[in-house]
């Protein structure tokens, strides 16, 4: 249980959450404010003195940075779950023999750095879903090059921010206890 608990709350929940959000959400991103670009939605907006910025690109990144916390949680409960359940199966471990045994490998200064790149994560989905899609051009088919270039951009963003952040905490964390 120790290792799986590590690998769950250090890296599985929150990647797994930043690369599920990416391509769901960078798709949904770019395809939605691109078909509001083409059909001239942004322009009105403006046209009303409304800055598209605040009113659809603001909220849309601001729900990505808030959402992935609490589904990098829900991912790691899940896979913690899942593997109380193969030991209490297997009838190795009682319940609370694993729960003792994840709260002894694990602390809130690993979880809660962890966890909280994610919200890194969800700006960059959010930012880059929102940048192709604002920027969409030709018709349908740029609708569809917004959506692919918002995935594709969103999934590489967030792998290169998961390995310079994971460096970054393991840099603060041994810089901090000496503080």
């Amino acid at each position: 249980p120790p290792p799986l608990a590590l690998a769950v709350v250090l890296e599985f929940a929150p990647l797994g959450a930043g690369l599920i959000v990416a391509g769901r959400s960078g798709a949904s991103l770019g395809a939605g404010l691109g078909a509001m670009t083409l059909t001239e939605q942004i322009d009105a907006l403006e046209a009303h003195g409304l800055s598209p910025m605040r009113e659809l690109t603001a909220p849309r990144v601001l729900a990505c940075m808030l959402a992935l916390p609490l589904l990098t949680v829900f991912i790691a409960v899940t896979a913690l779950s899942a593997g109380w359940l193969a030991e209490a199966l297997g009838g190795t471990l009682t319940a609370q023999q694993f729960l003792n045994e994840c709260l002894r490998v694990l602390t809130l200064q690993d979880a809660i750095p962890a966890t909280l790149k994610t919200v890194v994560f969800g700006w960059l989905i959010g930012a880059s879903g929102c940048f192709f899609g604002m920027r969409a051009r030709g018709g349908a088919e740029g609708v569809g090059r917004a959506a692919t270039a918002g995935v594709v951009a969103s999934l590489f963003l967030v792998l290169i921010a998961d390995v310079v952040l994971v460096k970054l905490i393991q840099v603060i964390t041994a810089w901090a206890p000496h503080v």
